[in-house]
């Protein structure tokens, strides 16, 4: 019995394939020894004979030599393949364009007064400094070779690598790096690196050694040295005062991985790209062979063009803007911390309701800073803040007082310290809301709780509806004051606000000496809330002399806790930066991001084009 018939395609081609072996063997004897020629001593037939050999066939034979030619060629392709990929590794190879979308306008391609976001972007991408940081937020060397520390740290001097050449072809030197220091040092330049670099005396030891000599130890001054370095021979002419003036500043001539090619703008002059390609001077030669800035007016256009398909990459939006779109499969959402802290600053000073310790203590407990994390879109917008210092920062602690919320323990505390109800409403000037306000005293000398909240445009608005809000809900008046950003920087520099909500970077090496010491009150130091505390001005001086990491991280921990027990401010959340990533781009790490301009740390090890080479 037959368990199995084969089927009658089969049969019809196993039939053809006997008959067309037995036609092959009579035309090869034939052909070689054909009656009435003369026999061949070939023993192969001529071309002509092969050629003539398939018109001998039937349908079906020609048929099944086809299908048996078909399989044979496609079993050595397959057989190939396998064995290529096998046998080789696909590797990154130079080519292609990688294109990114950021918000706002370019005013100067210049590492000493970068004054805008994607000013920043493009100094990053065509200079170099001394210094600069990889993937994972440390400091490496860039153009310099070596670094070494003297004096117990008031000395610091860099050779710079050898041979190093502008793309105009001059020498690049020591005197190109004092040159550029002296120009930050420069009040007449503004530039937004003049307290980093305060008291700092730069000199030449020869042609590639720099020395700066510091007026006391001052271990944060190596991120200092990240500052692009300009080629002197290009820029002595132009007057300090002049200097934002410059054409210069939309010709960037350094040694980082790209060098400016073109930039397009409309007819009202305003900057729509900034295109870029390999520099061959820089020492870090990229894999891409040119890069796209494109600039949008706000982070939704740049977005939008993203969805669009029209860009490899999108920066400087929000977690709330990523709520409302859905990405493609073929997209990553990357989302590296930052060292930049979200509070609000009490200036005790215009305020004698905030120089009570008991109230600003009761506004920490009224702070809900999760609902103020849901309110930027959710729990991956940032982390909460308990301190001055965020997670991944050198000397961050837990060992902090912390003010969970807890409305109804404010409510009593600031009961327990006099803050009591007038006996009548007190309007807050609250969309028809008239919600009541502590006071506290008597008459004449009658201190109100009232509290304004200064800020500024857009997110940070929402948030401090927010925090309005909760603390109205504790007794609290408050007015909500909001700058456009001019304004703002004018009011800081002025200190005229009496509570302030704002973003501040500090150094990923932990240095709150411009943020919290006292010598810092007033502008340009970052004392934003006017801090005066002689045991936290102590430690402050004594962390930036120190030079040994552990030390130094150790009095950050100290500053922290003093800082927390005396709030002088509520700190709220630290910021992630979010940054969307076309899957085709490879090789896009960061795990931890001094500032945004520093997602192209390593840009020369992305690539989007690939070849395949030996195992």
């Amino acid at each position: 019995m037959r368990l199995f018939s084969m089927p009658p395609v089969f049969q019809a081609l196993k039939k053809a394939a006997f008959s067309l072996k037995r036609r092959t063997a009579l035309f090869l004897s034939q052909a070689l020894n054909f009656p009435g020629w003369k026999q061949s001593t070939r023993k192969l037939p001529a071309l002509r004979q092969l050629f003539a050999f398939p018109r001998s066939l039937t349908f079906r034979e020609r048929v099944a030599l086809s299908t048996g030619i078909a399989l044979t060629l496609a079993g050595l392709i397959l057989i190939g393949s396998v064995l290529y990929v096998r046998e080789t590794v696909t590797v990154s190879a130079r080519g292609g364009t990688f294109t990114e979308g950021v918000s706002g306008q370019v005013l100067f391609i210049n590492p000493v007064i970068p004054a805008t976001t994607a000013d920043r972007d493009l100094v990053v991408l065509t200079y170099a400094g001394l210094m600069r940081y990889n993937a994972e937020g440390e400091l490496e060397p860039d153009i310099a070779e070596q670094y070494a520390l003297g004096e117990f740290g008031k000395v610091i001097e860099f050779t710079l690598k050898n041979d190093l050449k502008w793309p105009d072809g001059e020498k690049v030197t020591a005197e190109d790096v004092i040159f550029t220091v002296q120009l930050v040092q420069n009040p007449a330049v503004r530039s937004p690196f003049f307290t980093q670099w305060l008291g700092v005396e730069a000199e030449a030891m020869d042609e590639r050694t720099v020395r700066f000599t510091l007026p006391a130890p001052f271990a944060p001054l190596l991120h200092a040295t990240t500052l692009g370095i300009l080629p002197k021979h290009l820029w002595q002419d132009v007057e300090p005062e002049n200097i934002s003036l410059s054409e210069l500043n939309l010709k960037p001539v350094g040694l980082g991985p790209y060098r400016l090619a073109k930039f397009e703008r409309t007819r009202e002059g305003v900057f729509i790209s900034f295109t870029l390609e390999r520099n061959e001077s820089s020492r870090r030669q990229p894999y891409i062979d040119s890069v796209i800035l494109r600039l949008f007016e706000t982070p939704q256009d740049a977005l939008s063009a993203f969805t669009r398909q029209e860009l490899d990459a999108v920066s400087g939006i929000s977690e709330s803007m990523l709520n409302d779109i859905t990405l493609t499969p073929g997209t990553h959402v990357m989302r590296p911390p930052m060292p930049r802290i979200f509070a609000v600053y009490f200036n005790q000073t215009l305020s004698k309701a905030l120089a009570d310790s008991v109230v600003r203590k009761a506004l920490a407990y009224a702070t809900d800073k999760n609902k103020i994390l849901e309110t930027l879109g959710g729990q991956e917008a940032g982390e909460v803040l308990n301190g001055p210092l965020p997670k991944k920062v050198k000397g961050f602690t837990n060992e902090l007082p912390v003010y969970d919320y807890a409305p109804e323990h404010s409510r009593n505390i600031l009961e327990a310290d006099g803050w009591a109800f007038p006996e009548e409403n007190t309007s807050d000037n609250t969309e028809g809301e008239t919600p009541r306000m502590r006071r506290k005293g008597e008459e004449p000398n009658v201190i109100e709780l009232r509290v304004t909240i200064t800020t500024t445009e857009g997110e940070l608005e929402n948030v401090a509806q927010t925090i309005a809000e909760q603390w109205r809900a504790v007794g609290v008046g408050v007015d909500i004051q909001v700058l456009p950003a001019a304004e703002l920087r004018d009011t800081i520099e002025q200190r005229s606000y009496t509570a302030l909500l704002v973003g501040v970077d500090i150094f990923p090496d932990p240095d709150l000496f411009t943020l919290f010491h006292s010598s810092q009150k007033f502008d340009p130091g970052r004392n934003l809330a006017l801090y005066d505390n002689d045991n936290v001005d102590d430690l402050l001086q004594e962390g930036r002399k120190l030079q040994d990491p552990d030390m130094r991280q150790g009095v950050a921990q100290k500053v922290q806790q003093l800082i927390a027990q005396d709030l002088p401010a509520i700190f709220l959340w630290s910021e992630r930066f979010h940054y969307i990533v076309d899957n085709r781009v490879k090789e896009v790490t960061i795990e931890f991001l001094p500032a945004s301009q520093h997602r192209f740390a390593t840009i020369e090890k992305w690539y989007v084009v690939t070849k395949r080479v030996p195992k």
